[in-house]
């Protein structure tokens, strides 16, 4: 089983690929996202949970996300690493990126295979530096419809997000780190 995660502020995501299958799931505080499935393709929201602290918001994420990981015989993960330009909340979310990191080592001893932004760009869309409209393109060509219209929320990054931690899961398959 291939677990991967994109995390950003505003919409962490999770997608596990097993059986030629894609499951994804985005953290969002938009509660009109609506569960999709196709035979290739399913994505379920997780509502944001409610949080007083920084620390609390990492944990409570990184525990809505763990608990949707099935029990499997074996396990590898993937995370997109920091790019190089990063600004604004770096250290936001390299902190809730640890955490998750910290709970897939504590329960699974795995250590996360780490792929850069551009990698994952060009494993998915073929050009290291694809835009979020390429990378949602890309996603069309491999799953038939337009993300946006399943991941449909005023919370900037939701569609992106899911995007991105489909190509960290495309990058396990194809072992490109």
């Amino acid at each position: 089983m291939l677990i991967a995660f994109d995390y950003s502020m505003t919409s962490p995501s999770m997608t596990i690929y097993s059986k030629d299958h894609y499951k994804s799931f985005v953290v969002s505080s938009e509660k009109k996202i609506q569960p999709y499935e196709t035979s290739l393709f399913s994505f379920f929201p997780i509502m944001y949970p409610l949080w007083n602290t920084p620390q609390e918001r990492y944990e409570l994420i990184s525990d809505a996300l763990m608990a949707r990981i099935p029990e499997a015989s074996s396990y590898e993960f993937g995370i997109e690493s920091y790019s190089m330009g990063s600004k604004g909340r770096v250290f936001d979310i390299a902190e809730a990126t640890q955490m998750i990191k910290y709970k897939v080592w504590k329960k699974y001893g795995k250590e996360m295979h780490l792929f850069s932004p551009a990698t994952v760009k060009k494993e998915f869309h073929g050009k290291g530096n694809a835009k979020k409209e390429q990378m949602a393109e890309a996603f069309h060509d491999r799953f038939g419809f337009n993300v946006h219209d399943v991941v449909v929320s005023k919370i900037r990054g939701s569609a992106s997000d899911l995007v991105d931690s489909i190509a960290v899961n495309v990058c396990l398959q194809n072992k490109s780190v």
